[in-house]
């Protein structure tokens, strides 16, 4: 899958999540640009990506992640 596709797609997602329809991602984004991150919404987050991408994060990784 092309990164434009999957940064559309992902962009989708947090926009859905966060409710904001101006959210843009890039490859410097992080969990401290957007104000409304929190640990409910970074495990909705993780839910919609697994579902939209048909994938499964191991626990350790959804642990570590940043």
């Amino acid at each position: 899958m092309e990164k434009k596709v999957i940064t559309t797609r992902l962009e989708k997602i947090f926009r859905r999540i966060f409710q904001d329809e101006k959210l843009e991602l890039n490859d410097e984004s992080s969990a401290r640009e957007i104000g409304d991150w929190d640990s409910l919404k970074h495990a909705m987050l993780l839910d919609r990506v697994e579902r939209d991408f048909k994938i499964e994060f191991d626990l350790e990784d959804m642990i570590n992640m940043k």
